[in-house]
């Protein structure tokens, strides 16, 4: 079906078979460009994220490895377009990889613009929950020798947040 009417809608699909093109051709033109420092376009780079829909005898994690690599430090395009790329690819990977495979691939990823940022939120995320615990504690411990109006202002926390760690103990 290439064609679907809802209403007074009618859209249109083109089928694209990625299966036919060849992945290990395609990645090593692509390696080649990068190593003779020629920039890749925006075009190369979006076949390049459809890299595991395609034909070819790489696996599909080596494909995955290879597309980051060559993304890695592209600057033919802008850095929020290498971050979409590589949010594809990641993607990608979380589609068609599994177990062992995957968290290669993520080990591998934490090189890229976007590993970067997803481990600083993690660094973050974490200090932020290692304080509310600390807080918690503390509150904990002052509950019953303070009373509730000076533990809100001394250690600036809401009469919600106080209530919550009283749910708890």
């Amino acid at each position: 079906m290439t064609e679907f009417t809802e209403g007074i809608n009618t859209y249109r699909i083109i089928p694209i078979i990625m299966k036919k093109e060849n992945a290990d051709i395609f990645l090593k033109e692509l390696l080649e460009k990068k190593n003779a420092e020629k920039p890749i376009t925006r075009e190369e780079l979006v076949r390049l994220t459809l890299c595991p829909l395609m034909g070819g005898e790489i696996g599909i994690k080596q494909r995955l490895q290879i597309a980051c690599e060559i993304t890695r430090g592209e600057t033919a395009v802008t850095k929020e377009e290498i971050q979409k790329r590589e949010a594809v690819i990641y993607a990608m990977a979380d589609k068609f990889l599994e177990g062992l495979d995957m968290e290669e691939f993520v080990e591998g990823m934490k090189m890229t613009r976007l590993g970067e940022m997803l481990v600083k939120e993690g660094e973050i995320k974490g200090k932020q929950e290692g304080m509310n615990e600390k807080e918690t504690e503390i509150i904990k411990n002052l509950l019953g020798v303070l009373d509730d109006e000076i533990l809100m202002e001394r250690l600036h926390v809401s009469k919600e947040r106080l209530e919550e760690v009283k749910a708890q103990k």
